[in-house]
């Protein structure tokens, strides 16, 4: 009989500690709806989101910063956890004609954290890179141009640089 009472001691500690694992184990994994991390795109577009003053613009290593007088990129859109969300992106100043750039458009994330948009209005994927006071963007345009005129003058590796 004392055989028996030890193993239902046991028994009833081995359960015990099951149950107190499992109860551990489920609240560890449940979601408050308030915490977890914020996904990467939504922290990009907070860095992207603003207004940004061009310093320089560079065509094939030829500083072109002249034929963007007083430039101003504006960066605007709210995250979105939908499939391809857009995003806007208008510009104020002297822009050339033509200009690899058009006035405004959309635009949505090809690749993060690996920082590349899609500009939507012709396809042209862009190399970005953002901290709180600068955004560089790289691209290599093949494009005649917003706004007409020869190819010869936009076509290119451009690299713009912004300040906030």
């Amino acid at each position: 009989m004392t055989i028996n009472l030890i193993k239902m001691k046991a028994l009833a500690r081995i359960l015990s500690l099951i149950v107190v694992a499992s109860a551990a184990t489920l609240l560890m994994n449940c979601d408050s709806g308030g915490g977890g991390e914020t996904p990467a795109e939504e922290l990009e577009l907070n860095k992207l989101n603003g207004t940004w003053t061009m310093t320089t613009a560079d065509l094939d290593g030829t500083d072109r910063s002249d034929d963007f007088d007083n430039l101003v990129l504006t960066i605007s859109g709210t995250f979105s956890n939908s499939t391809n969300p857009t995003y806007n992106f208008s510009f104020t100043g002297s822009r050339p004609n033509p200009s690899p750039w058009p006035a405004n458009g959309t635009w949505r994330f090809e690749s993060v954290p690996n920082k590349i948009i899609r500009r939507l209005t012709d396809d042209q994927l862009i190399d970005y890179q953002v901290s709180d006071t600068q955004l560089t963007m790289e691209f290599n345009y093949q494009g005649a141009g917003f706004a007409g005129g020869r190819v010869g003058e936009v076509a290119g590796d451009w690299t713009f640089v912004f300040t906030k």
